[in-house]
């Protein structure tokens, strides 16, 4: 009797998702049926088509598998094969890290690093945003990707969102699974405001006092004021005609030159290290 070789393709080690081809390979030119079974125990019926063929494997498909040939003539079956043994390994899993630590702040400069646990190199690292079904663009100022990590800078409010990472490459395996998802959030920075003391407008000789205030649940801040406009913001530094108290700004016996806008900023050593700037106060010296 005939005894039949069982070949897989592409490997006997496969990975979850890979389509698997076993050929039950009889060296007789007659029309064999062929019987396929799977650790002992046969399943099917007699197929005219000898390749059992797995569109997208996992664990269930993993053992060990035999076939042999079923005719009309004599002899009416082969021998059966030998046995070979399909093991279906699980795809490698994929981790984001994100610095800094979510949430984040707008402003800041976001990293996403994808880990990819695996004894296997050269992976191609894709990033999605909002859904899995299309890898994002990564072709921008905003968004750039270095390898396996996703550089978001500075941050808004619109990139808070659901992002995951995988991995591809042209070996097998191919993929990577999904990572799980990471749900970014972006907060605002503190809003800061500017009250003046006396009311504005103010008279020349006066004492004027500006307090810097800042909507947060954080502490420890530094105050800072600009004098000047948007585009020329220029840092006020402590003289006998500016001191600084906490939260305070005081011009000693006010002038003329002390009229124009005013802002403050706050600044602390943990995040947010900064707030927003104040809206301008406009300080009329009459």
């Amino acid at each position: 009797k005939p005894k039949p070789v069982v070949h897989v393709h592409p490997d006997k080690n496969v990975f979850s998702g890979e389509k698997v081809s076993l050929t039950c390979d009889i060296q007789q030119t007659r029309d064999w049926g062929y019987i396929w079974n799977k650790d002992g125990q046969s399943f099917g019926s007699v197929e005219r088509d000898q390749n059992y063929i797995i569109s997208s494997v996992d664990s269930r498909y993993d053992g060990v598998y035999t076939c042999y040939g079923s005719q009309s003539e004599a002899p009416q079956y082969s021998e059966s094969s030998d046995g070979v043994k399909l093991t279906v390994s699980d795809l490698p899993t994929s981790t984001v890290t994100v610095t800094p630590n979510n949430p984040v702040f707008t402003g800041e400069t976001v990293n996403m690093k994808c880990e990819i646990k695996s004894d296997h190199s050269n992976w191609r690292y894709e990033w999605y945003k909002g859904n899995r079904y299309n890898p994002m663009l990564q072709m921008s100022d905003h968004y750039t990707v270095n390898r396996d990590t996703l550089t978001i800078r500075g941050a808004t409010e619109s990139d808070q969102d659901y992002y995951w990472c995988k991995g591809q490459r042209d070996g097998r395996p191919k993929s990577s699974h999904f990572s799980s998802v990471v749900d970014l959030t972006v907060k605002d920075l503190p809003t800061s405001t500017v009250t003046v003391t006396p009311n504005n407008p103010v008279f020349t000789g006066e004492t004027v006092s500006l307090k810097c205030e800042i909507k947060s649940d954080h502490s420890d801040w530094r105050y800072e004021w600009y004098k000047g406009n948007t585009n020329n913001r220029v840092m006020l530094q402590t003289s006998d005609h500016y001191t600084v108290n906490r939260d305070t700004l005081n011009i000693a016996k006010a002038i003329s030159t002390d009229a124009g806008q005013y802002w403050c900023k706050g600044q602390i050593d943990e995040r947010p290290q900064s707030s927003h700037f104040s809206s301008a106060v406009d300080l009329t010296v009459k």
